[in-house]
């Protein structure tokens, strides 16, 4: 057992596994959103298509992980119990039903009712959330640097779901002050740098160590990572909100790409410092999102720079280019291969761990479908490749075509951690 982390303080596996669940059906149904619409992809960063998906992905696949990998993590590495498994079951219902009556309202392009509803009861789960995993963490024997960033992710998640609360209401009263699409550039710092930055960032550095069996680094860098990549989501928001962008984005945007680029050399460390030389497919995976954050990082900073340009008389928003390998490249990516390490491990502990000794057991390695995961692996990782050169030459069929390989590779991906479900029999060991 690794060191800071007791498995026996997991909470209920069907929580757990509904997130989780729900988390891969949002992915498959965001692909073929995009798939269908794949015209409206053309357009700006504000269209009904690209509103839609991009909340599905950000609300759906990744919050839902997120949740769920939570209600799991924060336990076994603050080695206290979840404060409460209803309240979980409560939350789920909340942020369920408000994610499906606000994806409905985006892609209709109608800000009403129904957007202000899904938007108040994804509002009400993530407080619930935020309840529940605080005083998980408030609970805690000790604390240490990951409990610390989910503290910052917690907060930065009760904001952006509040600021994207208020711009749904602006859009029929019209209240807020300054230009609508700059406060949006703030909704969505707040949640991608912001909530699921600071959790990926304190998550990473407990798991990838545990799963590479790493010791001897250094953690100083991580801290760099909070104090940095804070200074420079804060600025960015209060520059954009109170109308100093014009200064403000040329200072803190290079500040928040600074700070993800120490956070890629923090993992280059832990990675180096392995004992464990084989890296499975899981590691692979997330090497590869790793990775796309930081050509993202690059193309967010030269949005700065330039934020459309031209092919043949067609703009193209660089922000969409951004977005993209953002949500499928970087988290995308590495939360697939996060939960090929995460879900055998869960299902071994809840099937298997109590016929040790009395039975051949399989290892976590042998509960993912080898076949089935490295042509996944490799349908993701081109497909990437073939969306951004449709997206880049304004090419409808070649971004058609690589959505298409995403969702088959996706779909192996389900079929995958689908079957780590299926008992495996001491005949399926031999």
């Amino acid at each position: 057992m690794a060191k800071g982390i007791n498995i026996f303080m997991s909470p209920s596996f069907k929580l757990i596994s509904l997130h989780f669940f729900s988390a891969i059906l949002s992915l498959l149904a965001a692909v073929v959103l995009m798939m269908v619409s794949y015209q409206g992809l053309f357009w700006n960063h504000f269209s009904p298509v690209i509103l839609a998906v991009t909340h599905l992905m950000v609300l759906g696949w990744i919050a839902f992980t997120i949740f769920g990998a939570m209600f799991q993590l924060t336990p076994v590495v603050l080695q206290t119990p979840l404060w409460s498994e209803k309240l979980g079951f409560v939350q789920y219902g909340f942020h369920l039903i408000g994610l499906v009556l606000l994806i409905y309202s985006f892609y209709i392009f109608a800000f009403n009712w129904i957007t202000v509803i899904g938007g108040s009861l994804l509002l009400i789960a993530v407080v619930l959330f935020i309840i529940n995993n605080s005083m998980t963490i408030y609970g805690a024997k000790e604390n240490n640097i990951t409990g610390v960033f989910m503290i910052a992710g917690n907060i930065y998640l009760f904001l952006t779901v509040v600021m994207g609360l208020m711009l749904a209401i602006n859009q029929f009263y019209n209240y807020l002050p300054g230009n609508h699409l700059k406060l949006l550039t703030v909704h969505a710092h707040l949640g991608m740098a912001g909530w699921i930055g600071m959790i990926i960032c304190g998550v990473s550095v407990k798991l990838i160590p545990m799963f590479n069996l790493s010791h001897g680094f250094s953690f100083k860098p991580t801290w760099v990572v909070f104090y940095v990549l804070n200074v420079g989501i804060v600025g960015f928001s209060l520059s954009r909100f109170f109308g100093f962008d014009s200064t403000g984005d040329y200072i803190f945007i290079p500040v928040i790409a600074v700070a993800f680029l120490i956070f890629f050399y923090q993992i280059l460390m832990i990675i180096k410092h392995r004992l464990k030389k084989q890296m499975d497919l899981g590691i692979k995976i997330s090497l590869f999102g790793y990775s796309t954050l930081v050509v993202a990082t690059l193309v967010g900073v030269a949005l700065l720079f330039v934020a459309n340009y031209t092919i043949d008389d067609k703009s193209i928003d660089l922000a969409v280019i951004y977005g993209f390998i953002l949500i499928f490249g970087f988290f995308s990516q590495l939360i697939m291969g996060q939960l090929y390490k995460i879900v055998p491990f869960l299902i071994w502990l809840h099937y298997y761990s109590k016929l040790v000794g009395k039975q051949k057991v399989p290892l976590t390695k042998d509960l993912i479908n080898k076949d089935f995961s490295r042509a996944q692996y490799y349908l993701t990782n081109s497909s990437n490749f073939v969306v951004l050169a449709g997206f880049v030459f304004q090419i409808g069929e070649v971004l058609l075509a690589g959505l298409g390989l995403y969702l088959a590779g996706a779909i192996l991906f389900a079929m995958s951690i689908a079957q780590t479900y299926v008992r495996k029999t001491e005949d399926d060991l031999k």
